[in-house]
């Protein structure tokens, strides 16, 4: 997968369009477009900004395989702990923790919506 591949794929999965994308990034939208069809590539900058608002790396950007690793960044130590070791539960508890923890989510995003 090409560089512009992997940026329209995890932009698409983020449901953003590629003007929501450049203003997070704060770039003219007119890049994203030509970043996505591999007409262009992005500056060291760039590149590490959409890492970063995407949670995975710059090499996994720029890298050849198609690892679908993810960096992360906790500072509750417990927290990544558990998120270790729910990998390694079969899938269909993680599926029940998922939708927990969407279920939690949801019920965050309303209670910043009523106030």
């Amino acid at each position: 997968m090409t560089l512009g591949e992997k940026i329209k794929t995890l932009r698409i999965n983020e449901k953003l369009t590629q003007m929501q994308l450049a203003k997070i990034i704060n770039i003219h939208y007119t890049h994203i477009g030509k970043y996505e069809n591999d007409l262009q590539i992005p500056s060291t900058d760039t590149l590490k900004k959409i890492a970063n608002h995407f949670s995975v790396s710059v090499d996994y950007l720029l890298g050849d395989e198609d690892k679908g690793e993810i960096r992360v960044s906790f500072q509750d130590e417990e927290l990544l702990k558990q998120f270790k070791a729910i990998e390694f539960m079969p899938e269909n508890d993680k599926n029940v923790i998922k939708e927990l923890i969407n279920a939690f989510l949801v019920k965050n995003q309303i209670k910043q919506l009523v106030r």
